[in-house]
């Protein structure tokens, strides 16, 4: 599983979480970060954990391309910002 939160606090406690509960968890902290590691990464990475909302790139925009490079990668989105960010998804924005 590929975690990608921008918020370090979020972060951290997500992939602590997660791995209390036996996940392998790959953790980066915004998209560039996230793409620069899922490419040469050996294994196979199942999950995208995303936030939709960040700063470099949005979760919907990463999701793309990380598929593009990762097709076994399953996509799941969280925000703190459904609103805003569901307006904009739709909007496609």
């Amino acid at each position: 599983m590929l975690l990608v939160e921008d918020a370090a606090d979020i972060r951290e406690l997500i992939a602590e979480s997660l791995e209390r509960w036996g996940y392998q968890v790959l953790v980066a902290s915004g998209a560039q970060a996230a793409l620069e590691f899922a490419r040469p990464h050996p294994g196979p990475i199942e999950l995208l954990l995303t936030d939709i909302v960040m700063p470099e790139m949005n979760g919907l925009m990463l999701a793309q391309q990380l598929t593009a490079i990762r097709p076994e990668a399953r996509v799941l989105y969280m925000t703190g910002h459904a609103l805003d960010a569901l307006g904009r998804w739709r909007a496609g924005s």
